[in-house]
């Protein structure tokens, strides 16, 4: 698939960063101000922006790609380096306690950044080839869950997995394990068991990913899956004949969270019956 696309240079004050973006897991406000807040938080921004104030201005061939959407140019790919250059820019975009660690940037990186080269395509599926290479399996990879949101977001537009594939360049069975995973993720969090305090602060997208996702994932992925008897429709939603399966899920994720004590380590060798006991 050839992604036609024009260049342009645009004033960085007129680039939105994309509401849409898979890096947002567990984001409910979605307004710049947020988004901003979100990426210095959980995206390493603060480092990317000494890096880019130490170079003078954005590496050559980083160029942003945008879809003008609403009359607004939405920042598709290259968020992360648009927020760096935004909060060098004006250091009040980035939360209080974080404004002390953005560097001071000499007047020629501030001209330098203040107007960038960006390539503008026609609509976001023309993006997601690109998204697809470069975050998917390419040279910087998404966490796991905004991978799994970014199949989730289009199955659940009515793509099949086939058109996902065509439009990412992704094979076809890993966007069926990550659209499990995904619903898997979803009955975890939609179990009754979790107090709003909880919810608040530990058993949410944003805290599973930088803690303990994956570990989960492999958990109920391995043997567990198995003696659970965890199946999925085709849908891709989980099933299971244990009665008791709620239960279980939320003592190990309890577990591997530390929300209570492990009396034993649980890896993806623990059985589920050693959990019960």
């Amino acid at each position: 698939m050839v992604v036609r696309f024009k260049s342009k240079r645009l004033k960085l004050s007129d680039l939105a960063l994309d509401r849409q973006n898979p890096r947002f897991v567990g984001l409910d406000a979605t307004d710049q101000t947020s988004i901003i807040a979100y990426l210095v938080t959980n995206e390493e921004v603060l480092d990317l922006a000494r890096s880019i104030a130490s170079y003078g201005g954005l590496m050559p061939g980083e160029f942003p790609i945008v879809v003008v959407e609403n009359n607004e140019n939405i920042v598709v790919e290259g968020n992360r380096r648009i927020c760096s250059c935004k909060i060098l820019l004006d250091p009040n975009l980035a939360p209080a306690q974080d404004r002390a660690s953005i560097p001071q940037i000499t007047s020629p990186v501030r001209q330098a950044i203040k107007n960038v080269y960006v390539h503008i395509i026609g609509s976001r599926d023309d993006a997601q080839i690109v998204l697809g290479t470069r975050h998917i399996q390419g040279v910087k990879t998404w966490p796991s869950i905004s991978k799994f949101t970014f199949f989730a977001r289009h199955y659940e537009a009515g793509k099949s997995v086939n058109d996902i594939s065509l439009l990412t360049g992704v094979n076809a069975e890993t966007i069926k394990r990550s659209l499990k995973k995904h619903y898997f993720l979803k009955y975890i969090l939609s179990l009754d068991c979790w107090t709003d305090l909880e919810k608040q602060n530990r058993v949410n997208y944003a805290s599973l990913h930088k803690v303990g996702v994956d570990k989960i994932l492999r958990i109920f992925s391995t043997n567990g899956s198995k003696e659970l008897k965890l199946t999925y429709d085709e849908q891709f939603k989980p099933r299971s004949e244990v009665p008791d399966l709620g239960k279980i899920v939320e003592h190990v994720v309890r577990r591997v969270l530390k929300i209570i004590p492990e009396k034993m380590p649980i890896s993806t060798r623990t059985t589920f019956s050693q959990i019960r006991e």
